[in-house]
């Protein structure tokens, strides 16, 4: 024997699941809690799925912290089945079954065949419907459960009568004593006939027929006796039943516990609380239809208000309107002004750093002194020429730049200047109407006269000040043009 299948064999994980399997028989849950029964069914259609799994293992295939584990496992297993059968609390079902999820986790790994598997399925399956199968057929707190009760109650007292007491007829109880009264004296007048008979050779004796018939009628009144003791069993069974489902009489006469009395104040507290909540309902909706009336006479004041202040303030909307569009355009400027001064200035700070630098020595040695810097001197008019032409390729393109740069700035001004114009005659329009108005004159002359001026003054676009003055050529060309122009105009005179 290896030391697996030894270990497998005297590990401690026997002992635990047995008492673990033990425990778990004697579980009984409340059979009208639906998710009681589906809890402890479950359990015991697992635990009954890993019994069959360990028979099907290979001990030598199995590693020997399976077992440690499985052990540990088992005995938290046992441990919640311990506690439920204690004090009835579910949860402990629930734990239990999340410890019997991780025993199926440690088992799985090691089947062997699917026969293994298939066998171990059928235990799980058949454990599971033993366990539904007790349950069936238990009353719950419904009403149309209360029904069948009350069906199976007449059938369970047809049957009582049967059994122990009518009027017309013996009791199947009474009819069952007879006969094994009957039976005793028939027994006692064989004994007496046997001492009186002889025995015949060769033919079967009266002894032996007579024997023979007693042994036949000792079986008979056995298995009456075993019948009545199963009936006797099933009646005080259904005893219990009976008085589970329908109570039983206090010292008062009256009835008391049962499933019918809990249905019947179910239902009366179901009716109640119905009552109640139409109650509430009606309450709450009738307070909310009257302040919504009263929201709806506030919003309707509200309404009317809104719309006196905007028929007053409407004359002025228009010119509100064309007075924040010239604004909006005469900020737009703002910033393309901002840079091209930005540009300017940038031309001649680098045109002067440029020329500054070119007039400068720096780190000149003369006579053994270093100089930091000194100004260079100025030579004949030829080398200054010659210095200047060097220099033009560099200032041409930036004074071309700080050129147009003070152009670009200027329009921008211009533009600016005419939105701003736009801008305050929008927004005096009104005070200039309203005040025309209160000369109460008969002429509307002043009025036609506000009226084209405001409207010469939207219909410009402020761009034509500029469409012959854009200056979008270089220096050098402006300054042909202007000689060409003065030319003609000599030659003119």
């Amino acid at each position: 024997m290896s030391r697996w299948i030894y270990s497998f064999s005297n590990h401690a994980f026997n002992v635990t699941w047995e008492d673990l399997k033990t425990q778990l028989q004697k579980s009984e849950v409340d059979e009208t809690i639906t998710a009681s029964v589906e809890e402890l069914a479950r359990l015991k259609k697992v635990i009954a799925f890993i019994d069959n799994a360990l028979y099907s293992l290979e001990p030598e295939l199995v590693p020997l912290s399976f077992l440690d584990n499985f052990n540990n496992q088992a005995a938290e297993c046992r441990n919640q089945i311990n506690s439920y059968n204690s004090n009835n609390n579910i949860g402990h079902i629930t734990n239990a079954n999340n410890n019997a999820d991780n025993l199926l986790s440690y088992v799985r790994p090691y089947f062997l065949s699917s026969e293994a598997l298939k066998k171990s399925l059928l235990g799980a399956i058949r454990a599971y419907t033993n366990e539904i199968d007790k349950h069936l057929g238990k009353i719950t707190d419904t009403e149309s459960e209360y029904k069948k009760v009350q069906k199976f109650r007449e059938d369970i007292e047809e049957y009582y009568n049967i059994l122990f007491s009518n009027d017309e007829e013996k009791s199947v109880r009474e009819q069952i004593d007879t006969l094994l009264k009957g039976t005793e004296e028939k027994y006692s007048a064989i004994n007496k006939f046997h001492d009186e008979t002889l025995v015949d050779e060769g033919h079967i004796s009266t002894k032996s027929q007579i024997i023979e018939a007693k042994k036949d009628i000792l079986r008979d009144v056995k298995e009456a006796n075993e019948k009545l003791v199963g009936v006797s069993g099933k009646i005080e069974e259904l005893d219990k039943f009976y008085t589970k489902v329908f109570g039983t009489e206090n010292d008062e006469g009256k009835v008391v516990g049962g499933l019918k009395l809990e249905i019947e104040q179910r239902i009366k507290a179901l009716d109640d609380f119905k009552k109640e909540q139409e109650r509430i309902y009606n309450e709450e909706m009738t307070s909310r239809l009257e302040s919504l009336k009263q929201y709806e006479q506030e919003q309707q004041a509200n309404n009317k208000n809104l719309y006196e202040q905007i028929e007053k303030l409407l004359p002025g909307a228009t010119s509100a309107g064309l007075a924040k569009a010239y604004q909006d355009m005469k900020e737009s400027f703002d910033k393309p002004i901002e840079n091209w001064n930005r540009v300017f200035i940038a031309s001649i700070v680098i045109m002067f750093i440029s020329t500054f630098v070119s007039f400068v020595d720096i780190g000149i040695v003369k006579d053994n002194v270093i100089t930091l810097f000194s100004f260079k001197q100025i030579g004949d008019f030829t080398s200054t020429l010659n210095n200047l032409l060097f220099k033009l390729p560099l200032y041409a393109p930036l004074i071309w730049l700080a050129i147009f740069a003070s152009k670009r700035r200027s329009e921008n001004q211009r533009l600016q200047q005419e939105y701003a114009h736009k801008e305050a005659l929008a927004k005096s329009y009104v005070s200039y109407k309203m005040q025309i108005d209160e000369l109460n004159q008969e002429d509307k002359k002043l009025l036609e006269k506000l009226l084209d001026s405001s409207i010469n003054t939207v219909s410009h676009n402020a761009s034509e000040s500029l469409d012959k003055k854009h200056g979008d050529t270089t220096p050098m060309q402006e300054t042909i043009k202007m000689t060409v122009e003065q030319v003609l105009k000599l030659k003119g005179n």
